[in-house]
């Protein structure tokens, strides 16, 4: 079992924070983080114009951070090969 934690910010406001169990399972800890950060990537990404196309943010150009503390889903995350 592995849980992920999703919050987005857009100072001075967050918008939204989340802590969820992984429905995938995975076979190493690397795998289950690249997991969550990438469905957090496009849940950040839905939020963001969400956001966007109500006003509030005043571009969906303002680059999205996003933090991860297993060195093996980062240079996954990294590797081009991993997105085709």
């Amino acid at each position: 079992m592995y849980y992920s934690w999703i919050k987005y910010e857009h100072e001075p406001r967050v918008y939204k924070k989340k802590s969820s169990k992984q429905d995938t399972i995975a076979d190493s800890t690397t795998e289950a983080e690249y997991i969550a950060a990438s469905s957090a990537a496009k849940e950040v990404v839905w939020i963001k114009k969400f956001i966007s196309e109500l006003g509030i943010v005043p571009s969906i150009m303002d680059p999205i951070g996003l933090y991860c503390d297993n060195n093996g889903a980062i240079a996954q995350a990294k590797e081009p090969r991993s997105h085709q």
